[in-house]
């Protein structure tokens, strides 16, 4: 029961801030008032997040260990991805265009957005072998039934962090009144570029 608390914990936690690309998909949608739209998209991240955790709940952290090359390989497309999606929100003519909530057929194709996007970020596997090896350091039990259970909760905390920050987008779109979003994701996508890239020579 203790590990699925701290599943629960980490998931919620580490979706408050939003780092990578589904996560600022979904603040992109949420500041443009497309409410429905940044929930589909969260979804398809939670589906994406919890499959990673799975994955490496199911032992990936030993192959990534027997393969250190591979290590590197998805640190560097996970710096790719953030880079890109930083160039998106810094470039792209459309952005904040589009207003009003979507219709049914277009929350599917959001939520497989959001989808797309957490596969495209194998970076996420590295963090939860990182975290599921922590866990196992610590004395958890991170294999079997309850172990199998983690990752559920870990995609349960995200959801509610997601709901959480929905709640809070919405507020701070009503202290923007009718002023526009642009700016504030314009420079949320230079700050992305600019972590990409130092990470990327660091």
């Amino acid at each position: 029961m203790e590990l699925l608390a701290v599943g629960f914990l980490i998931g919620f936690l580490k979706s408050f801030v939003p780092m990578g690309p589904t996560g600022l998909l979904f603040v992109e949608r949420a500041l443009e008032r497309r409410y429905r739209e940044a929930i589909a998209v969260g979804i398809g991240g939670v589906i994406a997040e919890t499959a990673y955790c799975l994955a490496a709940v199911l032992g990936a952290r030993l192959v990534l260990r027997r393969y250190p090359g591979a290590f590197e390989a998805l640190r560097e497309t996970g710096l790719a991805v953030i880079g890109l999606a930083g160039l998106f929100l810094a470039l792209w003519p459309g952005l904040g265009r589009t207003t009003g909530e979507p219709k049914p057929r277009s929350r599917v194709r959001h939520l497989l957005v959001g989808l797309t996007t957490g596969v495209l970020n194998p970076a996420m596997l590295l963090t939860w072998s990182g975290v599921v090896g922590l866990l196992a350091s610590q004395g958890f039990i991170v294999r079997g039934p309850t172990g199998l259970l983690f990752p559920a909760a870990v995609g349960a905390g995200t959801l509610v962090s997601n709901l959480l920050l929905i709640v809070l987008l919405r507020r701070l779109n009503r202290r923007l009144g009718e002023r526009s979003p642009v700016p504030l994701l314009r420079g949320i996508g230079v700050a992305l570029i600019v972590l990409a890239a130092w990470r990327w020579f660091h």
